[in-house]
């Protein structure tokens, strides 16, 4: 006698029981897995890239001045007006009064003297240039204030 006819399937004849609830969960196990590994595998692989110019920021109390000697000494006026070591430089003529400062004094850091309405982003470009000549640190020098001034 074969099972069929008691009723019963034979094991290998079994067929899906559609009445029973299906688990309709997703597992997001796998999933967060892969996205935590590449993760990491950016973060491992990437490059962290220094600061090019290394800016020394004084601190603001009074009698505290950089030393001049180890630097030289770039200033510009609220009109426009630069002076690099006391010498009035023309725009045009600026990278190569850097340059022979540097080479003469034997120091690669610049102090930058500007004036609180000099725009920045002419402070930005005088720095950069300076950099394609050679100097490599920058301090920028904040003039003390008088007793009583306001901003």
């Amino acid at each position: 006698m074969d099972g069929a006819a008691d009723g019963v399937m034979p094991d290998s004849v079994r067929l899906v029981d559609y009445r029973r609830p299906r688990d309709r969960n997703l597992d997001l196990t796998p999933l967060l897995d892969v996205v935590f590994q590449l993760l990491i595998f950016f973060m491992v692989s990437s490059q962290f890239v220094s600061p090019k110019a290394k800016l020394d920021l004084p601190v603001g109390r009074p009698g505290i001045q950089p030393e001049a000697s180890s630097s030289i000494r770039v200033e510009v006026a609220a009109g426009g007006e630069m002076r690099v070591e006391g010498e009035v430089v023309a725009d045009a003529g600026y990278e190569a009064a850097v340059k022979a400062a540097m080479e003469g004094r034997g120091v690669d850091r610049i102090q930058f003297h500007g004036d609180r309405t000099m725009d920045f982003g002419d402070f930005v470009g005088l720095m950069e240039r300076a950099q394609e000549v050679g100097v490599k640190a920058f301090e920028i020098v904040k003039e003390p204030r008088a007793e009583g001034a306001g901003r």
